[in-house]
């Protein structure tokens, strides 16, 4: 129980800290999955990475994350680096 508390007790306390950490770990798995794919887009060939990110043409990308259960970005791109 004692670990326990001291660990909320620490989030608490670096809530800044942790926001900083969990934003670098996502913007990192963001730049391995698009650079699997080449860093550019597939249909365009656009290369701003501002722009690229990571769908199914016609619109299925929504219904696919439902299907393998990710529904947030982070859990689908973390499922695409690892299902390569």
């Amino acid at each position: 129980m004692y670990k326990k508390d001291y660990m909320k007790a620490w989030r608490e306390r670096n809530r800044d800290k942790i926001l900083v950490m969990r934003k670098k770990t996502r913007d990192k798995l963001r730049a391995d999955v698009i650079g699997a794919y080449g860093n550019q887009c597939n249909c365009c060939g656009e290369k701003e990475y501002k722009f690229l990110g990571m769908d199914h043409m016609n619109g299925s990308g929504n219904k696919h994350r439902h299907e393998i259960g990710k529904h947030s970005s982070q859990a689908f791109y973390s499922w695409l680096r690892k299902n390569k």
